[in-house]
């Protein structure tokens, strides 16, 4: 092979590796900066890397960190995994601290002209944190539907979740639920806006259910990088006075297998 030929089979590996290990930058991930998810799964046998921090201020003047590293990996079409390993600091800091947290998510179908794309969301939290027992779960169902395909590309999300508290104390509750109403935007080809109302029923039975309103942005780097940053007010009574959040996405390039 000529010198010419190779630095056309070398280019040609480069650009079809940057296809690959691209982003998917309007494919939203819970937390990253908003609780909002889309009804999409990751692409076939991608892997990523994620992690977010984010700041509550609470109704009763606490401050509270959580600090979440995500791996993420599409093991089959139309369908993704999920681990994460929640740390807390800050008042709350040995309430279930460490815990593995083992999800996925499914996607049923595209959208139609009409009808969104639904997918279930699940996740089994295993007690290997601080002061925890029991195995709690999480089981939601998520619809996204576009708007419109212009240059703005709008679309709207919708989350319902249903927590279970596998082994409650007496001021617990051992089922509790959290919707989500979000909307996306394209701003620039490199940074999309993200509006979302979150309603949260409390874990804590003498508390009422949070609502709270969030904006974000997520900015696309580069090809494998996404970087995010999201606040946030409570407007219910028990809701968390202030939220900020910051997050990442890296797209793992390596050990990678072709689908």
């Amino acid at each position: 092979m000529n010198k010419r030929k190779l630095l056309i089979a070398i280019s040609g590996f480069i650009i079809t590796s940057h296809s690959l290990f691209a982003h998917d930058h309007i494919n939203l991930e819970r937390g990253i900066p908003v609780m909002l998810e889309d009804a999409y799964p990751t692409a076939y046998m991608n892997r990523e890397i994620q992690g977010y921090t984010r700041y509550e201020r609470t109704s009763s003047n606490e401050d509270n960190f959580v600090v979440t590293p995500v791996l993420e990996y599409g093991f089959i079409r139309n369908g993704e995994l999920e681990l994460e390993v929640p740390t807390r600091f800050g008042e709350e800091k040995d309430q279930e601290s460490g815990n593995l947290n083992f999800g996925g998510l499914y996607n049923f179908f595209y959208e139609g002209l009409y009808m969104p794309a639904p997918a279930i969301a699940a996740q089994v939290s295993v007690p290997t944190g601080a002061n925890t027992s029991g195995t709690d779960t999480r089981l939601g169902f998520l619809l996204t539907k576009t708007l419109s395909r212009s240059t703005y590309f709008h679309r709207i999300h919708f989350n319902a979740y249903w927590h279970n508290n596998d082994k409650p104390e007496s001021s617990e509750r051992v089922n509790y639920y959290e919707f989500a109403l979000g909307y996306q935007m394209r701003v620039n080809p490199n940074n999309q806006l993200l509006i979302n109302i979150l309603q949260q029923q409390q874990q804590k039975k003498d508390m009422e259910a949070a609502t709270v309103i969030e904006v974000g942005i997520r900015h696309q780097w580069n090809p494998l990088w996404i970087l995010a940053a999201g606040v946030g007010a409570g407007v219910s009574h028990d809701a968390p006075d202030m939220i900020a959040t910051i997050g990442f996405q890296k797209a793992m390039n390596f050990f990678w297998d072709s689908p």
